[in-house]
């Protein structure tokens, strides 16, 4: 099993890395302050990491908030150059309407904010992992970023 670091735990998402991956889950959807947190995440990893560094945005329940404040502080995160320069997995598993609303609400961020950073919207894990595996480049497999994956999983069902 691959080591993560886990750094921010709450009722609302995880937050931690395995090397230049950052591992974020939402067990409901992110708050503006969760944005921020985010986003400084990303850049104390491209501090850490300046070869680079990607991450998997794992989403598991929620509905996405559409007020100004988050969409406001969803296209700073978006169009922030230092966050994650090697790519986002947006891995949602949310089914029915909540998953069709919080993969438009993301691909709509990512359109508006003119995003720098690869980012691509998942519905699985298996899809997602030779994606990242592209641009984390050496030193990672398919089979650490699924590890990574399930770490992250694991925390989630966790409850704090």
């Amino acid at each position: 099993m691959i080591e993560c670091d886990w750094i921010h735990v709450d009722e609302r998402c995880v937050m931690g890395n395995a090397r230049n991956l950052g591992l974020v889950g939402w067990r409901s959807a992110p708050l503006a302050d969760d944005m921020r947190r985010w986003r400084s995440f990303g850049h104390t990893l491209c501090r850490t990491y300046p070869e680079g560094s990607a991450c998997i945005d794992l989403v598991v329940s929620g509905t996405p908030s559409f007020s100004s404040e988050m969409r406001k502080e969803s296209e700073q995160f978006a169009s922030d150059a230092k966050i994650f320069p090697n790519g986002i997995a947006h891995i949602v598993l949310l089914e029915g309407l909540a998953g069709t609303a919080a993969r438009a609400f993301i691909s709509t961020v990512l359109l508006v904010a003119r995003t720098p950073t690869p980012s691509k919207s998942f519905a699985d894990s298996r899809t997602a992992a030779p994606w990242l595996r592209e641009r984390l480049g050496k030193g990672w497999s398919e089979v650490q970023i699924f590890d990574a994956y399930r770490a992250l999983a694991a925390k989630l069902a966790e409850r704090p």
